[in-house]
């Protein structure tokens, strides 16, 4: 597991990489936002060692050319999770893992919106947590349907 202090800090030191790799909008790239998501992003709640980054990116799915530039930097495709409105990427090293959906959709509200609300309920970051512990190891069928 890993806490929120050092999750955030992997994360600011990740962030740049993803961008020169895939650059922002507003430089001719394909990034809107980019947001450290999952349970390591939430202050008083563990996560996996695996910290996950979200994207809204545009156009989606991301060009030939984007992906090669994360392969570049380390990312390698993984199989699809939820649906077809979202592409993973895991770095070869395990430890971070990008989830690019398309800017303005319905799933990336939703990673924002489960994000702000674990932030701001100590009672659901408390019921949560007792879900992982109880449904560990992570990454088991009953632990992905409990989250």
């Amino acid at each position: 597991m890993i806490n929120f202090e050092m999750s955030a800090k992997l994360f600011a030191d990740e962030r740049p990489q993803v961008l020169r790799a895939l650059g922002s909008l507003t430089d001719g790239g394909t990034v809107e936002s980019l947001e450290h998501i999952g349970a390591a992003s939430v202050p008083g709640l563990a996560g996996d060692p695996c910290i996950d980054i979200g994207l809204a990116v545009w156009p989606f799915p991301p060009e030939p050319a984007r992906i090669t530039a994360l392969a570049e930097i380390g990312y390698r495709p993984a199989p699809p999770e939820k649906t077809v409105a979202e592409q993973r990427f895991h770095r070869a090293d395990g430890r971070f893992r990008l989830q690019l959906v398309e800017a303005g959709s319905e799933l990336w509200t939703d990673y924002q919106i489960l994000r702000d609300y674990l932030r701001g309920s100590e009672s659901a970051r408390a019921e949560l947590s007792d879900v992982k512990r109880r449904s560990a190891p992570a990454g088991s069928a009953e632990y992905e349907s409990a989250k």
